[in-house]
């Protein structure tokens, strides 16, 4: 399987493993609440965590989340060394969630994100 899709896949799963337990824990708590102020801001809230946690999926475990654990797939820096700088491993991501809406496309076409072209970093 290319690497292209792999990282795809991977990515997938990271979304999934965040999202679900996210999802179903703060769903657990809106149900007892029937406050609108209280439900919008449980929502903010998850929200917030949501997108804290996927900043930080590949500096939790390791080096690289569990989807590019799984996918077998490891994150270089330009001069070809594994990174294992958890700031640039962050700020990869963010960069990248700029331009999620086009992300698929990126990483067909380049196999690069937009977090992979502004930190010089590359996904194999």
């Amino acid at each position: 399987m290319g690497v292209k899709i792999r990282r795809l896949i991977a990515v997938y799963i990271d979304l999934m493993i965040i999202l679900f337990p996210n999802y179903y824990f703060f769903d657990f708590w809106l149900q007892f609440s029937k406050n609108i102020f209280f439900q919008f801001f449980l929502s903010i809230v998850g929200f917030l965590v949501y997108i804290n946690i996927f900043l930080r999926k590949d500096v939790i475990l390791g080096y690289e989340s569990i989807g590019k654990k799984l996918m077998c797939l490891k994150i270089y820096d330009e001069n070809n060394n594994r990174l294992k700088d958890k700031k640039i491993l962050v700020d990869r991501i963010y960069h990248s969630l700029w331009t999620f809406n086009i992300y698929i496309f990126m990483i067909l076409i380049n196999n690069k994100s937009s977090g992979d072209y502004k930190m010089k970093t590359t996904v194999r």
